[in-house]
């Protein structure tokens, strides 16, 4: 019966433009950023993912989630801010631009299953326990893509769980599937 149910939702996918198509595109916000270059930290979040952002006096920066590196880059100052271009994202080599304290980033991931998956992957690579988890959940969790672009992510959401088959709602094993299981969306 749910492979009827997703056969439908397939052919459905198909049929109306867009529905299968979601968005890649990631909010960001820089808590408290330097205004000229130096050493210092601050709160960032990146595609819904939490960190810390540290900065050097010769304009290199790093994102740290639970101590692992999660994004990377440089940045220049002038007039009263920075600009900070990113290198690496959740481990892939990006090129992205963090121009303003808050803003969207386009076209790195082509949906947001990509970008939940590609978190999924660090994590797995680079935390244990509970960090792991949080951070996908965090990904996964609405608050890091853009849901005014996104208008099929409910649906596209319930095709993606009608053949988890891991166990009990809530076990964790969403995360292993990339796809942002579990979210309320």
């Amino acid at each position: 019966m749910r492979y009827l149910l997703l056969a439908a939702l397939l052919v459905v996918s198909l049929a109306v433009p867009g529905f299968a198509q979601q968005s890649g595109t990631l909010s960001f916000s820089l808590g408290n950023p330097p205004t000229t270059l130096s050493a210092t930290s601050f709160g960032a979040t990146i595609g819904g993912v939490k960190g810390t952002v540290t900065t050097t006096a010769g304009g290199a920066w790093t994102m740290t989630v639970a101590g692992q590196t999660f994004a990377s880059g440089t940045y220049t100052c002038g007039g009263g801010s920075c600009s900070f271009s990113g290198t690496t994202l959740s481990g892939k080599n990006l090129s992205f631009s963090l121009t303003n304290t808050s803003g969207t980033l386009t076209g790195l991931f082509a949906n947001h299953g990509a970008w939940v998956s590609t978190v999924a992957n660090w994590a797995n690579g680079h935390l244990s326990g509970r960090n792991r988890g949080d951070v996908v959940s965090q990904a996964s969790g609405g608050k890091g893509h853009d849901p005014a672009h996104d208008p099929s992510h409910g649906l596209a959401q319930s095709a993606s769980n009608l053949n988890q088959g891991g166990g009990p709602p809530g076990n964790g094993n969403g995360a292993e599937h990339g796809g942002g299981q579990g979210h309320g969306k």
